[in-house]
């Protein structure tokens, strides 16, 4: 599938430019905020499409048309988690990260539970997610990242290492680390 460039490197796809291509006119007329409600209202179908790709990429490209913290986009993510498809499901991690407010604790929780679904590329997204949702030293997240420096998937713990890094939590890693020398001994 062909993906369009912006000036900065980020890829959107086709849909996306079908809609931003529908809404200039508005857009140039002063009406951004219709503009974007229109957006979000043709994702809206988007998302409920047959084919996991169009998912998927309506998925990924809903935090360009949502404000952060618009209820109506976090809602629909969080619905997106419950999808049959793992790469959808992954998708709607990473851009609920993208569309909720820092330190929203009920994402906080959600994402928790992500943490203890059984696909690993749904446990690495949120992984990833939440310290971009999360303040610097979030007990609540650490702890929550903290038993899967163990995970069994190596992807996974790579980034709940390198989340806890971000959480300024270094120290759970080196205290797992130096337990598991002692164990050795």
């Amino acid at each position: 599938m062909n993906l369009a460039r912006s000036a900065n490197g980020e890829t959107f796809p086709p849909q996306f430019l079908v809609l931003c291509f529908i809404d200039t006119p508005r857009y140039i007329a002063g009406a951004l905020p219709f503009c974007i409600d229109r957006s979000m209202e043709r994702l809206a179908y988007r998302i409920e499409d047959s084919g996991w790709f169009v998912r998927f990429n309506s998925v990924q490209v809903l935090p360009q048309v949502a404000d952060t913290g618009d209820d109506r986009a976090i809602s629909v993510l969080i619905d997106m988690l419950a999808d049959k498809d793992q790469h959808v499901r992954s998708a709607a991690v990473e851009s609920l990260s993208e569309v909720v407010f820092k330190d929203d604790r009920s994402v906080h929780q959600t994402l928790s539970v992500c943490m203890e679904d059984p696909n690993p590329l749904l446990r690495e997204a949120a992984a990833q997610a939440l310290p971009q949702v999360a303040e610097r030293g979030d007990e609540f997240v650490a702890s929550v990242l903290f038993p899967h420096l163990e995970d069994v998937d190596a992807r996974v713990k790579k980034a709940v290492k390198e989340s806890l890094k971000l959480l300024g939590r270094d120290d759970l890693v080196s205290s797992l680390r130096a337990a598991g020398t002692a164990k050795k001994r």
